[in-house]
């Protein structure tokens, strides 16, 4: 997912007074999963949960629907 040549990703930017006030990043459907991984890896457990909770929250997610029962 590095070269933007391959069409894996696009993205735009919007950058006023010399900050980035915006991004829309659209990923090919079977890359989502490497990407969020690589991204998760990225962050503190801590950090991590919180966005997931919010996520959950704010998607109106049932959290026993997480649970993989196999």
């Amino acid at each position: 997912m590095t070269d933007p040549q391959e069409g894996e990703w696009d993205v735009d930017v919007v950058i006023a007074e010399k900050q980035v006030e915006y991004v829309d990043l659209r990923i090919r459907p079977e890359l989502l999963e490497g990407f969020f991984e690589c991204l998760f890896d990225d962050l503190s457990d801590e950090r991590a949960r919180s966005l997931l909770a919010a996520t959950i929250e704010r998607q109106d997610i049932d959290p026993a629907m997480l649970v993989d029962e196999e």
